[in-house]
């Protein structure tokens, strides 16, 4: 298996999560799974970093109002939830759409 390793430019204040990590340089999010159907897509997500990069993470993952996931540039319309799985020194979070 071979590692990629990019960049992303984006603009502040579209992307939740993206602010997030940005306001919180030790804050990592790592994909572990990501599932999708014709009609569902389910994901699961590991994060880590301080407390308040974890409260930072899960509010935008919560809260967001754009997810990368839908793979169009404006609201996809769907209804997406976040649930965390465990919350110890670390974040596991389960989104669904």
């Amino acid at each position: 298996m071979r590692e990629v390793v990019f960049t992303v430019d984006y603009e502040p204040g579209y992307n939740a999560v993206a602010d997030a990590l940005t306001e919180h340089g030790d804050a990592r999010v790592r994909s572990l799974s990501l599932h999708a159907t014709g009609s569902s897509l389910w994901r699961v997500d590991y994060a880590s970093g301080s407390a308040a990069a974890l409260a930072a993470v899960e509010t935008a993952f919560r809260e967001g109002d754009y997810y990368a996931d839908c793979l169009v540039p404006e609201n996809c319309g769907a209804t997406q939830r976040t649930e965390v799985l465990d919350d110890g020194e670390a974040l596991v979070l389960y989104s669904y759409w």
